[in-house]
């Protein structure tokens, strides 16, 4: 075990910058840990710096590393902390940790919806009953549906007058206010790497719409083969409940008319993008995101129809999570149009769609 103290200067400049912008950053990192001899090799091997050991007042000796010297033209940044230092993590993973935090943000928000709706519905085992508890529907009856889906939708705030639902809202919307306020921040790092090309390419608007539409269409066309109407209702309220967040969708994206990250050229940050952007409600990108919406709005149906397997609601839910993070990788929304996104589509499907009328 020893006890180090590490001076790292780095210049990192922006790749997308003009030559004659380049900015260079010298940061000294004074870092106060004691490193075991596995962890002081991966120093080693991360860091190419010389190694020099000076005495210490005990007789030990302390190693001491000095880093390759590069000139700067910014000012120096120090950073201490009382009593201990912080390690300042290499700019090169900042996008990686980034991605992996909203990921996760977003398949445990849908992993605890999937909880808490099975929780609420264990006692109920068989599809008859699951049935009788939700709402009729047909191919007939789907255009009335939507329309009542839609008044009910668009009068919700008076709900609120009335102190109903106050705080799954507040919730709702208090987490969407902060996503937006580190939006202009937390975007760059996905529109500046090329670390998801693999993923985004599997994850594109139109495969991912086709991942949407695949289960409604084949629990239809399973049911009809099999003359299961549960598998048929099921997908025609998934149909269902895919309209209405697209209904739903439309307006939001004419009146924010938000810029898509992938419009914004270097490091950022991506300020001024709402009222800025397409006000076309048919183009891609805007808050907030539809494919979220009608992936999260497909999950929430068969993951309540089909509680009574375990399994449904994680992988429903799962799968929408990524659905709804590739939406971000791809640069086509901010994280808050994923987001909100995918709690519209929860909150359309179960709570309009549904409840029996």
């Amino acid at each position: 075990m020893g006890f180090l103290s590490l001076r790292e200067r780095s210049e990192c400049r922006s790749q997308t910058a003009a030559p004659a912008a380049v900015r260079s950053i010298r940061t000294e990192v004074l870092i106060g840990l004691p490193f075991s001899r596995g962890e002081w090799g991966r120093v080693q091997k991360r860091w190419p710096f010389s190694l020099e050991r000076t005495p210490r007042a005990n007789g030990k000796f302390s190693p001491h590393l000095h880093g390759r010297q590069q000139p700067t033209n910014a000012a120096t940044n120090l950073i201490q902390h009382p009593g201990l230092s912080a390690i300042v993590p290499a700019m090169q993973s900042y996008a990686h940790r980034n991605a992996f935090l909203l990921f996760l943000i977003l398949l445990l928000s849908g992993i605890s919806a999937s909880t808490r709706v099975y929780a609420q519905n264990a006692a109920t085992t068989s599809s008859a009953s699951s049935a009788s508890e939700d709402r009729s529907v047909s191919l007939k009856e789907l255009p009335t549906n939507i329309l009542a889906d839609q008044k009910s939708i668009w009068l919700f705030p008076v709900s609120l007058v009335h102190a109903e639902h106050i705080w799954p809202t507040v919730g709702v919307v208090g987490a969407t206010t902060v996503f937006i306020a580190a939006d202009a921040h937390s975007a760059p790092p996905f529109r500046n790497t090329t670390n998801f090309n693999g993923f985004n390419d599997a994850f594109s608007s139109l495969n991912s719409a086709a991942m949407i539409a695949a289960p409604p269409a084949l629990f239809y066309g399973f049911g009809l083969l099999h003359k299961n109407s549960y598998a048929q209702d099921s997908a025609l309220l998934a149909a269902e409940a895919v309209a209405d967040a697209f209904l739903v969708d439309l307006p939001f994206k004419a009146i924010t008319g938000r810029r898509q990250p992938v419009s914004y050229f270097g490091p950022g940050p991506y300020t001024s993008s709402f009222f800025n952007g397409s006000r076309n409600p048919f183009h891609s990108g805007g808050f907030f995101s539809g494919h979220a919406a009608a992936s999260m709005a497909v999950a929430t149906v068969l993951a309540h129809r089909y509680r009574q397997h375990r399994w449904v609601p994680y992988v429903a839910y799962g799968v929408a999570g990524v659905i709804s993070f590739s939406r971000i990788t791809t640069s086509n929304h901010f994280p808050a149009d994923a987001f909100f996104g995918g709690a519209m589509g929860f909150v359309i499907a179960r709570y309009a769609v549904l409840p029996p009328r």
